[in-house]
């Protein structure tokens, strides 16, 4: 049977594992749970850029160089009780100190620049290519159905108001009331922030002028949505209906401010043609701007960096062996003596 002494030695020996078992613990390090500060806004300037001079430092004045005053040498006979022997001094003069120059104030920092305005649309002049369904490159179609609908990269000189392209939307013989055609284009925004909408264009046709037969309307989803059903408000352009074919047009510009209330908008225009006849209307498009402050994308997931060491502590894992070994060997010695024992 194992001696009392074994026991005691054994149960030591255990605690002592479990202390250094204990002290090789390796914590994770800490992770900094702070987020990140949002990303400030940049206001729109609404006020026209101002140049401000800023003054140059005075240019530095000349030190002038210190003249050394030379003292008249008097020499002094001091009569000697022993010797006729004359003995001479000099007597000092004052040294004038150098002035030290004026230092030099250092330039103030240069002005912040001011973001300026960005136009937000791709393609908002159709300059870019078509697609083989007519629609420049950067927007999308739509049409509510039961009509011809075409859509047109228009190069005839007489509508294009810039460049050589403009967008052509056509409705082609309706066959019930309010047919519509149109394109559209969603864009990143900052919440709050005002931008300027241009829009310039024409609408002709080959019906007689009237009130409401064919116009043209903009809308905006504030949502980003691309649905143009989904637009709650329409805004009439007060754009004259033209004939369909002219030696010249005249070409009409609207312009607005609009606020966004999210990351990203909507812009829809459409065309209307109002009676089911036999008719064509078309719509020229050129010229459409959407200028402001633009999003500044903040990187998504970002995480504070990781504080705290993360090497191992070799220390207690050799202090852990040690231990075991010498628990190893008094065990064993205190198990071949209690074999003796009995």
């Amino acid at each position: 049977m194992l001696t009392r002494e074994f026991r005691a030695r054994f149960l030591f020996g255990v605690l002592i594992l479990v202390l250094a078992a204990a002290s090789c613990a390796n914590f994770p390090p800490k992770q900094a749970t702070e987020p990140p500060p949002p990303p400030t806004d940049t206001p729109l300037p609404v006020a026209e850029a101002t140049s401000t001079s800023t003054p140059l430092p005075p240019p530095p004045t000349d030190t002038p160089t210190p003249v050394m005053a030379v003292a008249a040498v008097t020499p002094t006979v001091t009569p000697s009780p022993s010797t006729e022997e004359e003995t001479t001094t000099v007597a000092p003069t004052d040294t004038p100190q150098p002035t030290a120059a004026p230092a030099t104030p250092s330039p103030p920092p240069p002005p912040t620049p001011t973001p300026q305005p960005t136009e937000l649309l791709v393609n908002g002049n159709f300059e870019a290519e078509f697609g083989p369904d007519g629609v420049a490159t950067g927007w999308q179609k739509f049409s509510n159905g039961d009509a011809g609908f075409v859509w047109y990269d228009d190069r005839w000189a007489q509508v294009v108001l810039e460049g050589e392209h403009s967008q052509l939307i056509s409705i082609v013989n309706p066959n019930y009331n309010d047919r519509y055609i149109g394109i559209y284009q969603t864009v990143d925004v900052v919440s709050g922030q005002s931008y300027e909408l241009m829009l310039n264009g024409l609408v002709r046709a080959n019906t007689p002028p009237e009130d409401y037969g064919h116009r043209l309307y903009w809308g905006v989803d504030y949502n980003g949505g691309g649905d143009w059903q989904a637009v709650e408000n329409w805004t009439e352009l007060s754009w004259d209906q033209q004939p369909l074919v002219a030696k010249t047009f005249t070409a009409n510009t609207y312009t607005t401010i609009i606020t966004p209330t999210g990351e990203s908008l909507t812009l829809f225009i459409r065309g209307h043609s109002k009676w089911p006849r036999q008719s064509e209307a078309n719509f020229n498009l050129d010229k459409l701007s959407l200028r402001g402050v633009p999003r500044t994308e903040s990187s998504p997931g970002a995480t504070m960096p990781v504080t705290g060491k993360g090497e191992s502590n070799w220390v207690p894992i050799v202090a852990l062996i040690v231990l075991l070994l010498i628990l190893f060997r008094e065990g064993w010695r205190s198990l071949a003596g209690g074999v003796e024992e009995s």
